[in-house]
């Protein structure tokens, strides 16, 4: 019955593919993607809370363990692409934790609270939910729960373990995290889970909520330094932090300041325009090309020192921003270089970094496909980004059980740029999909070549992107 279950889940997505080394390399980071989640509750829907009482599910209900930290550039987008009673189950964790004990977890582990990591992500994962139809109108303690979590300083919960953000009665009170008053990471972090709560808010038409935290969702410009185009530390008196070095100076969660730079999820083309295009596009292709040498991982302390580390959450996401600077081949260079030359196909090279609940393996995934969501699927209206896909066919059964099927002709190792493309048989001349057109089934085509095209997708975002869609 295990085995039947497994071969279920995994033949939601098919893939055509001439090699078999690529085949066994695609179903075994599908398989580890959801597998490290245990499901916490019982058979019969029961399970015990942080202050060891017995709970009651409703029937057919069950809560999965983990936690939430940058899950939204890996684990989320693929349960909402094709696994959807998996990120129900996350919910349920942040809502029978939420109704029975008062917060959101920042991770639930065997029923109980813990401190773990940093940041209230579960409001990112409410967010997607709501805007993927996993919650509806009638549930408004998500709401209740998100804003609870972001205006409500951090204690220690009488079931044991820490609740709420560290940093943030600091944060609110300068709109940043000051330097050695906290995590100087925190205020990316806390800026983008203010973003998502400002989404959710105006998917449930609490307009007045959705533009309080969609204000304070800009609250990263407040450490973005444009003289160096770094985030920065920045003392309580407002000055820079001074000597500074994206390396060393300040206290990031893992990570420096230069991988926190590109921690603006909720909105990557204002990063851009404030970096300058030019700047951006250059610096992060050579830290890209650097961190290459290192296969784009560090490990241990070493994590401090190169400017990319895909083998860590913080900075996953920044193959894909170059789909926001009008450079889309370089988006399609670099995921391809980390898939092909950064995961392996056995034990020893498999996942070289941090697989932390199968979320290097649920890169891997969305990569293959040449699917992305830089947001999570946060925002009001989602998207997705289009890479580069590793196959010449991927079939995928979406979650209302339609078929979305992509085609990349020529697709292989060396053919790593898309030449054109269409969509259900019209031509397509953008690097992105609304979540809409994927949910709705179809036919994705895309020609593969060993070159770029710089001609294709090249377009700045436009009023029609949901990007210019949720300015409150």
């Amino acid at each position: 019955a295990s085995k039947d279950q497994v071969d279920q889940m995994l033949s939601r997505i098919t893939i055509k593919e001439k090699e078999q080394l690529e085949t066994v390399r695609f179903y075994t980071n599908l398989y580890r993607s959801f597998a490290p989640r245990p499901v916490i509750s019982d058979a019969d829907g029961r399970w015990c809370d942080p202050q060891e009482r017995i709970q009651q599910l409703p029937k057919g209900q069950s809560i999965r363990s983990g936690e939430s930290w940058n899950t939204f550039w890996n684990i989320n987008p693929l349960a909402l692409l094709s696994y959807p009673e998996l990120f129900k189950a996350d919910i349920n964790a942040l809502k029978y934790f939420y109704l029975t004990n008062g917060w959101l977890p920042r991770g639930c582990f065997s029923g109980e609270y813990t401190a773990v990591m940093i940041a209230n992500h579960g409001v990112s994962v409410l967010s997607a939910g709501l805007q993927a139809g996993l919650l509806d109108k009638t549930d408004t303690w998500a709401l209740d729960a998100a804003v609870k979590g972001q205006t409500t300083p951090a204690k220690m919960h009488a079931g044991g373990g820490r609740v709420g953000n560290e940093d943030l009665s600091s944060y609110m009170k300068y709109g940043y995290v000051p330097f050695k008053k906290g995590h100087d990471s925190n205020t990316l972090e806390y800026a983008y889970d203010d973003w998502c709560v400002s989404q959710l808010a105006a998917a449930f038409g609490e307009k007045e909520i959705a533009k309080k935290f969609y204000k304070r969702g800009q609250n990263w410009k407040n450490v973005f330094d444009r003289e160096t185009g770094f985030t920065r530390p920045r003392n309580a008196d407002g000055s820079w932090v001074t000597p500074f070095t994206p390396f060393g100076t300040g206290k990031y969660t893992e990570s420096n300041a230069w991988q926190y730079t590109w921690f603006v999820p909720q909105n990557v083309p204002q990063l851009v325009e404030m970096m300058g295009r030019e700047r951006f596009v250059k610096r992060l292709s050579d830290g890209l090309a650097k961190s290459a040498k290192s296969e784009f991982n560090a490990t241990g302390d070493n994590f401090q020192i190169y400017p990319i580390n895909h083998g860590n959450q913080p900075a996953m996401q920044v193959s894909w921003m170059f789909n926001d600077s009008q450079t889309p081949w370089l988006t399609q260079k670099w995921t391809r270089a980390i898939l092909e030359n950064y995961y392996g196909n056995a034990p020893a090279d498999g996942y070289p970094g941090d697989e932390d609940q199968g979320q290097m393996s649920a890169w891997f995934v969305l990569a293959s496909i040449g699917l992305f969501q830089i947001d999570g699927g946060a925002r009001v209206n989602p998207v997705y980004e289009i890479g580069s896909p590793r196959h010449e066919e991927t079939k995928i059964r979406v979650c209302n059980g339609k078929i979305f099927t992509i085609r990349a002709a020529n697709a292989s190792a060396k053919n790593a740029y898309i030449q054109s493309a269409k969509l259900n048989g019209k031509t397509l001349n953008r690097c992105w999909l609304k979540r809409s057109e994927v949910q709705s089934g179809g036919l994705l085509e895309l020609e593969l070549g060993p070159k770029p095209n710089k001609h294709w997708a090249v377009g700045k975002r436009t009023e029609n992107h949901p990007f210019t869609h949720n300015k409150m």
